[in-house]
């Protein structure tokens, strides 16, 4: 948990409007999960201070996964194992694991600290995806990345 505080004081702005809007917004796209499907990392609203926000790692069945964060504005792409990743490695930190059911899609409840501090804070998201449904050997599938900002409104 401390490794994500230094984090988010990493990416914390300078200057903070009144009221900051808070946004989730997809970038690049994510390695072939299911056949045909890319992997795809979604939020159900943008983290606000206060909140829950829901984040859905997607693409894989009955997956083993890693949520990734890093502070700031995605990064330039970088290829990893096939695919590519948005995230800044000099700020890289796992966020939480999780798994995905049966149908692909994993749930991470994500409580948003009710702290002024965080305001204005912007982080970019990846998961990396992995077990039973790849073949052997196979790499990891990787979702596309989620820019995010906390704020105190959507």
């Amino acid at each position: 948990m401390r490794v994500l505080a230094v984090l988010l004081l990493g990416a914390v702005a300078t200057t903070v409007p009144a009221q900051t809007t808070a946004f989730a917004n997809p970038v690049g796209q994510g390695c072939s999960g299911f056949p045909g499907f890319p992997a795809t990392l979604t939020v159900n609203q943008a983290p606000v201070i206060g909140q829950q926000t829901i984040i859905n790692p997607a693409g894989l069945y009955a997956a083993d996964g890693i949520l990734w964060v890093s502070a700031g504005a995605p990064a330039p792409p970088t290829p990893v194992l096939g695919c590519t990743t948005w995230l800044d490695l000099n700020s890289l930190a796992v966020l939480t694991p999780f798994i995905t059911g049966t149908a692909g899609v994993g749930w991470i409840l994500v409580n948003v600290p009710n702290d002024p501090v965080l305001l204005g804070a912007e982080l970019t998201l990846q998961a990396t995806m992995g077990g039973i449904a790849l073949p052997p050997g196979a790499p990891p599938v990787i979702t596309e990345a989620l820019h995010v900002r906390i704020g105190d409104q959507l």
